[in-house]
């Protein structure tokens, strides 16, 4: 048990508690627990805080990592960033009802929490509050909040229910991303926003995205297998998020418009896409890592293809591009080692940086007599490139748009 002498005090304030014991009494001089005043004593098992205190400050209880056992009385009101992370032991905390907002990242990565007692008149919750909490498994979220903060669920992977207040209208970045067995969920017509990743990875999920909603967020429903048809795709309001299927030939469906950001990225099965014509953009990395892919052909006149959609797709041999294309994009083909020969469309004004980067079997390349920029390590590294005509047009070559392409003639 600690004795007075084990704590640092002053006009009221715990600055430091300096014992050894695991089972630690507050004396009640203290009104305040100073920022990181227990922080990284990880042999605690027990604190009693008497009812002098009132603040709990941050990074106070911070890495504490066998504190199991912890009643935080009704005198406190503000309890600050950080203040309890990484107490891996904590199984249950309840916050009094004083207490009127969670500061970020209050219980991240208290990895044994399953059992949260919120006061219904707060009013917010940080962002990563109750990030990896991977022990977590429901919570009961106060009627009041207006939001739903960055990361404040990630990583919950046994968080099974959770019922949105109709309070919220946003719900954050990555809010509830890779909670797994997230299931059966209800979004409220409050709800405006979705932000980018919100929902990403959480394959369990079965939801309604209600009319209220006007913004949903890059990414917000990738790697959510549950909500894909029964082709694998996962398109919601025009957007293809991610592909479950198992073709190995795949089309993609004319009710989507949009392929999001590594909508396919890893899908290591498929060997051939076709984009159909009412895609009008793919987003960043969508086809990245896709290391079976051999052939893409747009039957769209897809206006924009963003960056590093063919990552590293090592197979990939014949493609097709849309003749509505303006920019081969940063690192478009990046590590298309197979790829040896290619015609951009006429539009295309602009073969950016690290177009071709690595496409070391790259022979042939027809570019069109409009283009006017060749950035920097746009063909890096294109050993067997041999033959290029460069249009009049061109106006800008990077001065190492061409190194390490040891055969080229031009």
């Amino acid at each position: 048990m600690s004795n007075l002498n084990d704590f640092i005090i002053n006009d009221g304030v715990l600055e430091k508690y300096t014992g050894t014991s695991n089972s630690v009494v507050i004396p009640d001089s203290v009104c305040i627990i100073g920022d990181g005043a227990f922080n990284g004593c990880r042999e605690i098992t027990c604190v009693t805080i008497p009812n002098s205190v009132t603040r709990i400050g941050s990074r106070a209880f911070a890495n504490c990592k066998k504190l199991a056992d912890i009643t935080i009385p009704e005198s406190v009101s503000f309890i600050g960033d950080w203040a309890f992370i990484s107490c891996e032991s904590l199984v249950s905390i309840s916050i009094p009802g004083n207490v009127a907002e969670i500061k970020n990242s209050t219980f991240s990565y208290c990895t044994s929490l399953k059992d949260v007692t919120l006061p219904q008149n707060m009013s917010s919750i940080g962002d990563w509050a109750f990030q990896h909490c991977t022990n977590l498994e429901h919570i009961n979220l106060p009627d009041g909040l207006t939001a739903l903060s960055a990361k404040i669920f990630e990583g919950c992977e046994n968080l099974t229910e959770i019922a949105i207040p109709s309070s919220v209208a946003s719900i954050g970045i990555k809010a509830f991303s890779n909670c797994a067995k997230l299931t059966n969920l209800t979004i409220p017509n409050s709800v405006k926003a979705i932000e980018s990743e919100a929902f990403e990875n959480c394959k369990s999920l079965t939801c309604t995205i209600p009319e209220s909603v006007l913004l949903i967020g890059s990414g917000a429903f990738r790697g959510c297998a549950n909500l894909a048809d029964s082709e694998g795709f996962v398109i919601i309001r025009d957007v293809l998020y991610s592909y479950h299927g198992t073709q190995s030939s795949v089309t993609i469906p004319d009710s989507a418009k949009r392929i999001e950001s590594r909508a396919f990225e890893g899908c290591k099965n498929i060997t051939e896409v076709v984009i159909s014509e009412s895609v009008e953009n793919v987003g960043s990395f969508a086809f990245a890592l896709c290391t079976s892919l051999e052939r893409i052909t747009f039957l769209a006149n897809t206006t924009t293809l963003a960056d590093a959609v063919f990552y590293n797709c090592e197979k990939l041999t014949d493609v097709t591009l849309p003749q509505g294309l303006t920019s081969i994009a940063l690192r478009m083909f990046i590590g298309c080692k197979s790829l040896e020969q290619i015609t951009l469309p006429e539009k295309v004004l602009s073969v950016e940086s690290q177009a071709f980067f690595e496409c070391s079997s790259l022979k042939s390349v027809i570019l069109p007599l409009g283009l006017t920029l060749i950035g920097k390590r746009a063909f890096y590294g294109c050993k067997a490139l041999n033959n290029i005509d460069i249009p009049e047009s061109v106006t800008t070559i990077a001065d190492d748009a061409f190194d390490g392409c040891d055969n080229l003639n031009r």
